[in-house]
């Protein structure tokens, strides 16, 4: 973690983000060969297949925050001339952590790599928005000398993840990225899903989850980490544009 005020929201929806990202990129990925491109007068984000430009991804977009290694500091779109006084980053701002209602904040003085503090905390600022609005997905993106942008995205046609889209990524994101608090994660997720969720053990110990797509069953330890997965999922679920 870079921002230690962020630590709270990556926590608790680092599986939702997972998840919207996940579909977002098997969307992208039907494309072929893509680039993107913005227009922030019309607040439109695209992704859009190279050899044909008629092959194409249109999102609305929200600009949550911009990350600059001139100034060395993030600003939150509520306080930026192109974002909205009351969007996404509004509601981040108003989530009631500490230390997010500053317009503009520094880089912390330890950091010496600019490059690798504002990926990793563009990131942390999508998960952010993904809990702010409960719902995905995001994206980051290069803005040239070093600047990243935070989008949130609307994306027409962009289907909600299921639990059999969870199970298919589960594994690589746990030995790649392990969630701060799986327990809360997982929590967060099923509900803002509309998965049914239910505590199966006392302690919160074990959780349910399932929907149409399938089931599963979590056991987790005293510090919330998964030490246990039973699956059963009846059919596949893809994310595909309308």
């Amino acid at each position: 973690m870079q921002n230690n005020a962020l630590i709270p929201l990556v926590a608790q929806g680092q599986m939702l983000s997972w998840l919207w990202q996940g579909a977002l990129g098997a969307m992208t990925e039907k494309l072929g060969d893509t680039r993107w491109e913005v227009d922030l007068a019309e607040g439109r984000l695209s992704f859009v297949n190279r050899a044909d430009d008629t092959r194409r991804i249109d999102a609305g977009i929200d600009l949550v925050a911009s990350i600059a290694p001139g100034p060395r500091s993030t600003l939150w779109g509520w306080g930026h001339p192109q974002g909205r006084p009351n969007g996404v980053a509004a509601l981040i701002r108003d989530s009631g952590h500490p230390g997010l209602d500053v317009a503009e904040f520094p880089f912390p003085d330890e950091v010496s790599d600019a490059d690798d503090y504002i990926t990793q905390t563009s990131h942390e600022i999508g998960v952010a928005s993904v809990v702010a609005r409960g719902r995905g997905p995001y994206y980051s993106a290069p803005m040239g000398g070093g600047s990243r942008a935070v989008f949130a995205l609307e994306v027409p046609g962009l289907a909600a993840p299921a639990v059999t889209d969870l199970m298919s990524t589960f594994i690589p994101m746990m030995s790649s990225t392990p969630p701060l608090d799986a327990r809360t994660a997982l929590w967060f997720a099923a509900t803002r899903l509309g998965w049914a969720f239910e505590w199966t053990r006392p302690e919160f110990a074990a959780a349910a989850i399932s929907d149409p797509t399938g089931a599963a069953t979590f056991r987790f330890d005293a510090q919330g980490r998964v030490i246990g997965l039973e699956t059963d999922l009846v059919r596949s679920h893809t994310n595909a544009a309308a």
